[in-house]
């Protein structure tokens, strides 16, 4: 499972996926529908973040929190532009 983008290049063997039938699914982006829907059961407490949610941080945040994400000792940092 690779959730995110690595800022590394990630090799893949075709032969190797189809012999041992792993399942590649991907998503670039969300629909601006998508979001709000998100948004509403988060509001709401009918989809928890608590599980995969470390921290929210501000902007001047950034650069300390790619580091933690980058080194494994986070895994979902969401940011908030106002602080």
């Amino acid at each position: 499972m690779l959730i995110g983008v690595s800022h590394a290049g990630v090799r893949l063997d075709p032969l190797a996926c189809i012999t041992k039938e792993i399942l590649l699914d991907n998503s670039t982006a969300h629909h601006h529908h998508e979001f709000r829907i998100t948004m509403d059961l988060m509001r709401d407490g009918r989809l928890r973040t608590g599980p995969i949610h470390s921290r929210t941080i501000g902007l001047d945040g950034l650069a300390e929190a790619f580091a933690a994400l980058a080194a494994g000792r986070e895994a979902k940092v969401l940011v908030s532009p106002v602080g």
